[in-house]
Formats: C-alpha cells, structure tokens, sequence
C-alpha cells in the first residue's frame, strides 16, 4: 500500500514540476496547478509515512502560492510541511513554522503568529534547545502583546523565566517574575498568582546563593504587597533564608517537606536547591487513562470527569490520558476530558495533543510521571487485563485488580465456570465459537435445559463485553445462532455464550469496597440496588423481551427504576451481601469492583452448581451472580456514588478511599498514606445536615431543578453538576432541591404556589430522573422502609469502619443519613427570604424558563440566576422572540418566517390541505415543526411530506411520550415529545445545511479531519452568552454536528457519550473574521433581548459573512457535567473550569453576575 502512495506520489510530483517549467508570466494558473499538485503529491508521500520527502513538498507548495501571492494558501501548506518534519526533522519544522509566524505578522494576524512561535518554543524544549525555546516564546510574548491578549502574553513570559533560571541566568529571572508580580497586584484576574510569583522570585534568590539579596528581597516584597507578609509562601522563604544562613541542613529539609505536604514545590531551576532538597511523593501524581476500543469510550469519558472533578486538590494532581479506538495513546488536556464525546477531539488529536508512538512508550512515561495509574477504559482493553499487563510490565502502579484476574473475570465463561467450582449457583450457558457452530450440540443443549427447541427464550450474549452491549433475547435454536452470528459478523466478540432467560427475576448490583490492610483482604458490600425494569417502550407498548441495556443505564429513561436497598427479603439481601464478597475474594479482586446478578423468588430450578452446599439457595429464593464489572461506571451519578453516598461517602471520599487502598499495596507509596487521605477544601466544605439555619459567613443558595416539562431529566443533570460544584466552595452552603411535578390543569400563580419542593439530602439527588428521585423522597419518608434502610446503613458501616479504623489516612465519613422536607413552593420561597438565599434556577422549560418563577421571586425580593422575569417570558415564545428581533435585519440579524396553528385546527382539518397551505405561505418543500412555547429539541421534527405532518399530528393527538426514531420519511433519532402537547405549534421552513462529517484516522485511512462540502454557506451553531444586562459576553460558538437526523437530539444536546459538538468552529468551515463578526452578532442579539446572567442562543451563521439567522434562545441553558456551554467556558483565555465557572472569576463568571441589578446579590458575594 505504501509503495502505491510513493508511486502516485512520484508522478503528482513530476506533473507539478512539468507545470512550472511550461509557465510564463500570462499563465499563472500553471503556477496554480502545480501548487495543487504539489500538495497532491505531499499527501500521498505523506500516506507512505515517508515525511521528509512531504515536508519538501508542502514547501514546494507553499513557494508556489507565495508565488501567486496566496498567503493564506501558504500558511496552510508550511503548517503541513511542519507536521511532517516533526516526525523526523525538528530543523525542517522550525524553518516551516518561522515562515507561518513570519506570514501571520505580515497579515497582521498577531495572535496566530504568537501561537505558532509558541510551537517553535515547545520544539526547542523538548530537543534540549532552551534558548532557543526562550527567544520564540519572547517573540510570542511580544506578539501577544500586540494581538492585546494580555493573559498569554504572561504566560510566555513566565516560561521565559523559567528558561533563564534553567540557563542558570537567575536575574533575568528574578525581574520576569518581579514584573509580573508587580502588574498581577491590580487585576482581579491575576493577584492571585502574585504570592508564587515572588515566590519563585524568592527561590532564584536562595539559588543565586545570595542570602543577603533574599533577606532584602522580603522587606521589598512586603512593601510591594503587604498581604505577602501573611501568606505561607513569605514564611517559607523566610524559614528557608535562615535555615540557609545557619547552615541547618536539617531544619531544611523539613520546612520543604512541610511546605511540600500542602503545596506542591514546582522546580524552578535544573539541579537547583529546591529540586534536591524537595522530596518525592509528598503530591500524589495520578494517571487517569479513559477511551479505549470499546462503544463504552463516551461512557469511560464520563468516568474520566467525574474523577477530575472530584479528585484534583492541593495534594493529589491529575494528569490526563487518552487512548482511541485503535489503541494510540495521547497525553490530553483537562479541557478536552469535559468534550461532550471523544469525537469532539478524536479528528484533532495528532495536532492537539501529546502522542505516544507505541502503548510501551506510554508506560515508559507513566512510570516516570506519574506516582500511581487510574484506569477508567470499560470494556475491551481496560477490563481484559489489556491495561492492566502493560502497566504491570513496566512496574507502573495502578487502581484496581491484576491482569490474570481480570482475564479470568471479564469473561462472562470463565468466570461461570470459576463460580461453578465454588459453589456459587450459575445461569446455564452454551458456549459459541466461530461461525460453525455445530447446531445438534446446541439443539441438545435446549433439550437438556427443557427449552423448546423452536421457541425456547434465551439470551445471547458476548462473552467479554460491558453496558449490555450485543445482549439480545433469541427464541429457538436457529435464532439463537442467527444472533449469535450477527454478534460475531459486527466484531463485538468471537466468542457468544446462549444462556437460559431469567423468567420472573429481580436484577441488582452491588459495589465491593477493599478496606483492608496491604495483603489482607477485608471486602465490604456497600447496600446493593435493585434494577427495576418498568417493560415500556417508546409508545407505551409493553416489551417482553426488556434487558438492562446500554439506553436504560447511561441515559435518563422511565424505562428503568433502582432501589436502594432493594425491596428483597433482608435474608436475600444479607446473602447477596455476602455472595459478592466471597466473591470478591475467590477471584482475587482487588480495590472495589461491582457485581451483577438476579434474585429468582421462584427457586431457580433451572439454575446450575457443582456444590452439593451451593451459594446462593435461600427461604425466598435463589441468588445468582452473573456479571463482574472491574472498572465501574464512575459518572455523577453511577451505582458507585450512589451506594457509596447511602453509607457516608461524599463522592471525593470514596474515590480517595479507593486510590489510598490501591497505594497500599505499592512499597513506594506507603509514605503517602497521611497525605492524600486529608480530603481537599473543597469536600470539607459539605454539611453534614441539611439545616436551613443561618452560618455565619455562608451564603446559602438553593439550587432548583426538575419540574413537569420533557427536559426534566435534563434539569436533574444540570441542577445535579452545579450543586456539586458549588459544594466546592466554604463560603457558600449549597441545598439541592426538586420542583415536583404538577398537574396539567395548575396554571394560575396560585396553583403554581402550591406545588411541591423537596429539600433533598446527599444521597437522594444522585438519581437518573426526576420520577426516581420523588420515589426515593417517598420511601425515605415511609417508616417502615426507612427503618430497614437505617438499620442495613448501619450494618454497613460499621462493618466499614472495622477495617477503615487501622486506617490513619481515613478522617470519617462526610455524609450524614438525612431526611429530605417537602414543602410547598410558596414556603420555599419564603424560607428563601428569610435565609437570605439565593435561588439557582435550572428548571428548563416550563415556569422554570416561562418567567413564571422569576415574576415570584421577584415578589418576594428574593435574588435569582439568570434573565429577568421579562426576557424570560419573550425568549420562551418564539414568535414573540422573532418579532422583538425583527428590527435587527439590516445589522446582521435575520429571523426565520414562522406560521403558527392551533392544535386543535390541525386535529379537524384535512392534513393535504393544511400541507399545501404551510409550504405555499413559507415557499418552501419541508418544513421544521416545534412548539411554540418548549425549550430545546422537545417536539422538533423535519417534515418532508404530508404523511410526516400527519404521524405528528397524530402523535400530539395521542399524547405520545415520544416519536420512536426513523418514523418519518428523512432519518432521525428520537424525538421526545412535549407533555401535555402544546395548544400552539410553530411551522418553518426547514433551513438545509451541508452534511459535517467528523472522521478519525480509524475510520479514513487517509488522516483524521472534517469533511464539509460548503455548498450551502451556513451552519447551525449554539453560543452560551454570559454578563450583565446590555454587556454581554458572547463565548465562542459551536458547530453542532447531528449523528441521528436533521435535528439535534435531547441527548445529543445535554447527555454525555453522544452528540458531537466543535468548538470554536473550525477554521476550515468559519474564518477568525466572520467568527468575530458572529459574535458580535450574538452579543447585540442577546442585548436585544435584555438577558442578563448567562443564557444560550442557538442560531443559523454563515460561514462567510457572520450573520445570523436566530433559530431560539435558552434562558435556562443545559449545565451537565458535558454541555456545550463548558466547552466554551473552557476555549475562553484563561480557560474557566466547571468549578470555577459556576462559581467565581473577576471577569468571566456565571456566579459573578448570578443575581444582577435589578434582582442583584450584595458586592460581598463577589468578592
């Protein structure tokens, strides 16, 4: 295959230089031509991987459009010859990259050529070439400062400080790091960092070796910020000059180590003071590695975020892994680990991130940079022992259970068979291989287990695959292999057990914690769940062949409940309890895990063992274990944290809990026992009741979530993420609380008045949907089942603190067993105004978004997230939102014609008549349909025929929950449908755009990338908007790419794991110009409107003129932990992570302009 790419690559060639050498000065096209194929031929040479012979040829490509004077064209093909050159030639890619940063100066596009000499800089450092590195990141820094980007211009010029201290040129250091002190002192953005930056002033100081400067230093860094005096940083350095002065090389050593224990010590200088008397191991440095081959890699991404929320803190820092679908591996970002899915950076990484040539070169750098590995791939390589060899390979430590033991235990045969030898009951299985399967031995197989042979229900399964995926239910022997080939064709497995269906069962899973010490084994079975299937489909038709799938458990559904404890008998529970532990044990596990099985009532005579005293056989019934998930899901809301909050665990405790077991088993570890089980600030900020009473200095805000409208599991998300990251923060005492639903004739404020509130307790908001969480306030508040759960929470956890209490890293547990209260919306509010909270709104839709909520803490004077009352009630109505933008065409705004009809007249009229008449009034051939007053994809569909009008007129007619997908004549996903359907609904004509493709280098041989036609100029796009009322802040917007249909889904919105969005759009779809110019245009659409707080528009623009054709704007926008507005937050400079978004930043911050004038907070707030 390579020679053919050389051969064509050869032959492109010497078409380009015969182009040339029949040019003459009236024929530039030849000129043209040969610089297309040019870069023809450099691909090709660039597919054979033969990268010199490319990069030589981009240049020839480039000279032939500087020739033409095509600049831009000649940034592109440098920028293309570099990216060769890396691979075997740093001199080839400077000299192309000096030519970009040369281009962009002459273009005057300040910024990018800073960009690009940043890259020189990164090449010189990373081929030991520090002064080279320092002269290129100066350059940038001057650049920076040019393009007025103030943030990276300090940026660049604290690693050129870096770099002189690492030249050993200590002065020049010294006055970067002074300067920069001195310019940080007035901006609210940046004095934060003054204290490290006379910090690292002091150490190049101490280095220098003079102690007299040092001393001197100090009093001119008290006057230059007197609060320094105060802080650890001044003591330190002082301490460090007087251990210095009397030569106390001990007294040195321990106030680094102290200093160290809270704060990590970032060398300043190669070989320095510092750096030899720092001591290792005081920072837990922890690799987190997700993706991997698997479907799961969105879930695994999922997993990933939530460990980086919860773990970063002062003394454990996180670093970033990746590993795609063909097992190449990257160092990523933070910032990319909050994509909605891994296609959001899957196409960018070989550009973007750090890569490793082989999965060797990846441990190599572990074992090097990291103190201990996190893996959190589910499925294929992370729970196959895959990851697990490799890291043991190279002697890198990690979390969880070995590579032989997760060999035997992801596969769902042996490890049938290894419980068999134990004694454990198992489900009957037969096992597939290959696709000549003799049918006689599974005809047998049916008779044996008395299955009727033609209609036998059974389920087919991969023997090594997790979430359910390829699970299906066969009927007979011939359907059985039917599936059991189709599992194998589509590569999931190539091995298939046929298992007999559990009939009349009840499914649960169980987290096991290890708290035992080093070698000892002492696994704790936290309080298991019971998986209730509610056997409904999309229209309300009962499914008889129902199984816990990949939908039911990552995506919010009423197709599936939990119950924790489950509703078992407590003898079954007890056993189940005991069951996985024993479990846990015989297979040699390690850490935590989670164990999957069913309770049979009905004896499980079916059911198999080699014990004549077989586990799992009780009064009520029979238990079975048949799935062991190594590496559970650890998203927000995962059995993990669920269980764990249930017994006392915040989800930072249980997570470090997990780390300090693993660390025990690693010699070299052992000294971080002390450190990492102090929790970080941020967890020592819970409360541990769920008091309303005032705390000085707190300000309490309650964060409202769920309601009655079809985005009500998207509001639980949403409420869930900002909670929890507001509970970082020991200022603010954060109560989550549930808008119950309401019935669908409450419309008046008076009814609205007296709909239900639940304050919720920890435990009872880490739910799936707002149903389970109202059923969980429910059986909380029953005494019975309360007494039962009480009674089995302290079983637990004092079978817990048997083996925690050995433990001097475990300082307690964090949550409190509480109660939730309900109360009627107007008490709410009132207890808002008397606790002087303020009120976080994310209820979408609904009142949440109609101005209805707003209008009554706007009576009560009560302070509130978000637009106004006003702009609240216009931006739900979409047509009252088109008229108030009418005004706007000639500057750049347009709107989209709209039709707007009764329910009722679309019911009685003839559905050709009523097609005929909405395509002729809006001259177009299909239409988009969506309710008028619904917030996001509820209810939006293309139609493209009148048969289309007709199933969703019909769905309205019928109150469907849903449109199942592919119903209509153009493909699409699922379609969640209002409820109650909506009075009006609104009919456009359907806006084309061009198809964008996102491909990955997996999936193309020939590189990753986009693929996007451009024939029609315009994209839909969606842009948070943040700031106070008439100056808004636009965030960069994103290209949002649909995997299902024309429209984007609920999910594909808002759920982690599907859904692509790019942002900032690409600059091979949008120019910096016209991004600029769309921004504008989304800042004046949104100062129109009086928004305020913080809200997202979703739009039409096009690509080359930044105008906007407004589709609708969101005044309550999606806040899950992926939502496209934390990619945004996160492409802002400096980059705004989660935390700090929903809370504080001088300038960009959501909390900063939570309640602004007139519904405003008091300026204390903001400090």
């Amino acid at each position: 295959m390579n020679d053919d790419h050389m051969v064509k690559g050869h032959v492109l060639a010497k078409k380009a230089e015969n182009k040339l050498h029949a040019c003459c000065p009236l024929f530039g096209s030849n000129v043209e031509d040969a610089a297309l194929l040019f870069h023809k031929s450099a691909t090709s040479f660039k597919l054979a991987k033969s990268w010199d012979k490319a990069g030589s040829l981009f240049l020839e490509s480039s000279a032939c459009h500087m020739k033409l004077g095509n600049k831009h064209d000649a940034v592109n093909a440098y920028i293309e010859g570099a990216r060769c050159y890396k691979k075997t030639s740093l001199q080839g890619a400077v000299f192309c990259l000096n030519k970009v940063v040369t281009i962009y100066e002459e273009l005057g596009r300040h910024i990018m050529a800073a960009k690009y000499s940043k890259e020189i800089g990164d090449l010189g450092e990373l081929n030991k070439d520090i002064d080279c590195a320092r002269l290129h990141y100066e350059r940038a820094a001057q650049l920076f400062e040019i393009g007025d980007a103030a943030t990276s211009v300090i940026q660049c010029k604290l690693k050129v400080a870096q770099f002189f201290a690492q030249l050993q040129q200590y002065q020049k250091a010294i006055k970067i790091y002074e300067d920069i002190a001195r310019q940080s002192l007035n901006s609210n953005l940046w004095k934060y960092g003054v204290r490290v930056h006379l910090l690292n002033a002091g150490l190049c100081q101490l280095v220098k070796g003079d102690f007299v400067a040092i001393s001197n230093s100090l009093e001119r860094y008290q006057d230059l910020d007197p609060t320094f005096s105060t802080t650890r940083e001044y003591k330190f350095l002082a301490d460090l000059a007087a251990s210095v002065d009397e030569e106390d090389v001990e007294n040195f050593t321990r106030v680094v180590k102290e200093f160290n224990d809270i704060t990590p010590l970032v060398a300043v200088v190669d070989g320095g003071v510092m750096e030899k008397a720092a001591e290792k191991g005081k920072v837990l440095k922890v690799g987190l590695i997700c993706g991997g081959p698997s479907a799961e890699r969105g879930i695994s991404l999922n997993s990933a975020r939530s460990l980086l929320d919860h773990l970063q803190g002062d003394n454990l820092h996180v670093s970033c892994y990746y590993i795609d679908c063909n097992l190449n591996a990257y160092a990523i970002s933070s910032a990319q680990v909050y994509s909605n899915t891994p296609a959001d950076f899957d196409f960018k990484l070989e550009s973007l991130a750090q890569s490793f040539q082989t999965l060797s070169d990846l441990a190599k750098h572990l074992a090097r940079a990291v103190d201990i590995v996190f893996p959190v791939i589910h499925g294929k390589f992370g729970e196959d022992g895959g990851i697990q060899e490799l890291l043991e390979r190279y002697n890198v430590p990690f979390v969880g259970t070995g590579s032989k033991e997760c060999v035997q235990a992801f596969d769902k045969h042996k490890a049938s068979l290894e419980l068999r030898k134990h004694g454990f009951i198992t489900v009957p299985s037969f096992l597939v291989q290959g696709y000549e399967t003799n049918k006689t031995e599974v005809l047998e197989w049916f008779k044996k287990h008395q299955l009727d042979p033609d209609l036998g229900k059974v389920v087919v399964k991969p023997t090594r695959g997790g979430s359910s995926i390829g699970v299906r239910v066969a009927y007979g022997v011939n359907d059985s292999l039917v599936k059991a080939n189709e599992i194998m064709s589509e590569g999931i497995d190539n091995k298939v057990l046929i298992e007999i269906f559990l009939e009349g069962g009840s499914e649960f899973t169980a987290i096991v914690l290890d708290v035992g010490s080093g070698s000892d084994c002492f696994p704790v079975v936290l309080l298991p769940t019971e998986v209730e299937l509610q056997f409904r489909g999309a229209n309300d038709v009962k499914e008889n062949d129902a199984i816990f799938n990949y939908r039911r458990k990552y995506l919010p559904t009423q197709q599936v409940a939990y119950h924790t404890p489950p509703r078992f008998p407590l003898d079954v529970i007890e056993n189940i309890r005991k069951g996985a532990s024993l479990l846990f044990q015989q297979l040699c596990l390690q850490d935590f895990a989670r164990i999957d099985g069913w309770f049979l009532p009905n004896s499980g005579s079916k059911l198999s063992s080699s014990s004549e005293s077989e586990f799992g056989r009780t009064e009520s019934g029979s238990i079975v274990f048949t799935d062991i998930n190594l590496i559970s899901g650890m998203e927000q809301t995962s059995f993990l944290f669920q269980q764990a909050s249930k017994v006392g665990f915040s989800h930072t405790n249980i997570l470090r809990s997990i780390i300090h077991h693993a660390c025990l088993r690693f010699p070299n570890l052992a000294s971080v026992s002390g450190i990492i089980g102090q929790l970080p600030s941020r967890s020592k900020s819970l409360q541990l009741n769920n008091s309303f009473s005032h705390h000085k200095g707190a300000r309490k805000v309650f964060v409202i979530f769920g309601g009655d409208t079809s985005e009500r599991q998207v509001s639980l998300m949403s409420g869930t993420n900002v909670w929890l990251n507001l509970l970082a923060f020991h200022d603010l005492e954060v109560t989550p609380c549930l808008l119950s639903p309401t019935s669908v004739d409450a419309g008046k404020d008076d009814d609205e008045m007296n709909r239900t509130v639940w304050s919720l307790p920890y435990s009872l908001v880490l739910r799936h949907t707002t149903e389970e969480v109202l059923d969980a306030c429910m059986e909380a508040i029953e005494p019975e089942r309360a007494a039962i759960t009480s009674n089995l929470r302290k079983k637990v956890m004092d079978e817990l603190m048997q083996g925690l209490k050995d433990h001097n890293w475990f300082t307690g547990f964090d949550i409190a067993d509480e109660l939730p209260v309900e109360f009627s919306l107007r008490q709410w509010i009132k207890l808002a105004k008397e606790v002087q909270a303020t009120v976080f709104i994310a209820v979408h839709g609904g009142i949440g978004e109609d101005g209805t909520l707003q209008s009554l803490l706007d009576a009560e004077g009560v302070p509130y997230s978000g637009p106004g009352a006003m702009a609240s009630k216009i931006c739900m109505d979409k047509v009252a939102t088109s008229v108030a933008l009418k005004h706007l065409a000639n500057s750049g705004v347009l709107t989209i014609n709209k039709d707007v009809r009764q329910k009722a007249d679309l019911f009685n009229k003839s559905i050709n008549d009523t097609w005929h008449d909405l395509t002729s009034k809006l001259q177009c051939q299909t239409l988009c349909v969506k309710p008028a007053k619904d917030g996001c994809s509820t209810g939006v569909a293309r139609l493209c025929c009148s048969q289309d009008l007709a199933i969703y007129v019909k769905a309205l007619e019928d109150c469907l929950l849903r449109i199942t997908p592919n119903s209509l004549s153009k493909a699409h996903g699922m379609i969640e449908m209002p409820n109650p359907p909506p009075e009006h609904v609104i009919f456009e004509p359907f806006i084309e755009t061009d198809e964008i493709l996102v491909t990955t280098k997996f999936e193309n041989a020939t590189g990753s990338g986009l693929t996007w036609k451009g024939n029609s100029r315009w994209v839909e796009i969606t842009v948070g908007v943040i700031g106070k009322r008439g100056s808004m802040h636009s965030l960069s917007p994103s290209v949002t790419v649909k995997e299902s249909g024309d429209i984007l889904s609920l999910e594909e919105k808002f759920q982690g794991g599907t859904g692509i969005n790019l942002t900032p759009p690409p600059l091979s779809i949008m120019s910096e110009d016209a991004l600029k110019r769309c921004k504008q245009h989304i800042e004046l659409i949104a100062n129109t409107l009086q928004l305020e707080g913080f809200s997202r528009i979703d739009a039409f623009v096009n690509v080359d003129s930044g105008e906007v054709l407004i589709i609708e704007v969101n005044t309550v926008p999606g806040m899950t932990p992926s939502t496209v507005l934390i990619h945004q937050a996160l492409a802002e400079q400096p980059p705004l992570y989660p935390h700090e978004f929903f809370r504080k930043d001088p300038c960009m911050s959501l909390i900063l302009w939570l309640c602004p004038s007139p519904h405003s907070i008091d300026a204390e707030f903001l400090e």
